[in-house]
């Protein structure tokens, strides 16, 4: 064994594009094989999204209370797709933590740690909500 053979390069990740059906997909051929990866699509006004997430790895009341219910009575009066998500991140669900991930093989990771992800149609990134079922956690 040559001691100086370089590794393979780590595949190169796969960016988010602007379309949520385009994402969904990706996303969807990484959990093609799992029963439990749920997808829950959203129509805000003229804005469409989506909430992924393992059943039984988020908590259901937190979800509701922290991202669904903020989000269904915001609606995007106008609003750019762009306009919209930077406003749920910074003002909507402020009161969960989140982040942001920007490829597709991230968000994998994301929701198999058991978090929530919200993609919106016209956006090439995602918010991660941590609302980990605090009994998997234990």
């Amino acid at each position: 064994m040559n001691l100086y053979q370089s590794f393979p390069a780590e595949k190169a990740k796969t960016p988010f594009c602007e379309s949520l059906t385009d994402n969904l997909s990706a996303l969807g051929g990484l959990f093609a094989d799992s029963f439990d990866f749920k997808i829950r699509r959203l129509s805000l006004g003229s804005i469409r999204a989506a909430l992924i997430c393992l059943d039984g790895m988020c908590n259901n009341a937190e979800i509701f209370q922290s991202v669904t219910l903020p989000l269904t009575q915001e609606y995007p009066a106008g609003e750019s797709a762009p306009a919209f998500y930077e406003r749920v991140r910074d003002r909507i669900s402020a009161n969960v933590q989140q982040s942001e991930v920007f490829f597709v093989e991230d968000a994998s990771a994301a929701v198999i740690a058991g978090n929530l992800l919200l993609l919106v149609d016209g956006v090439a990134r995602s918010l991660v909500y941590e609302v980990l079922n605090r009994l998997v956690a234990k």
